[in-house]
């Protein structure tokens, strides 16, 4: 079973969207042995929600230079931004 959530935490910690189709057959191949499992998985994960996996989609987008959707970082970030700017 370790197999398996490993090869899930790839799925879901995926950063690229080219590789996210490798992970999630990954994912597949090692949970095999389940298939009522990975049919679950399947339909209710992968299939209907494979864009809303945030490191595979969101890093494609770039704000002031920053790809996280954590906000206190991108804030602090815009801080820094501003306060290089504003130097005198």
């Amino acid at each position: 079973m370790d197999v398996v959530m490993k090869a899930w935490a790839t799925v879901v910690d995926c950063t690229d969207c080219e590789a996210f189709p490798k992970c999630v057959e990954k994912f597949e191949s090692a949970s095999l042995a389940w298939p009522i499992f990975l049919k679950y998985v399947q339909k209710t994960w992968i299939k209907p929600h494979k864009e809303k996996f945030v490191n595979a989609w969101t890093n494609k987008v770039m704000y002031m230079g920053n790809t996280t959707s954590n906000r206190y970082v991108v804030i602090y970030n815009i801080y820094l931004y501003v306060k290089d700017c504003f130097v005198c």
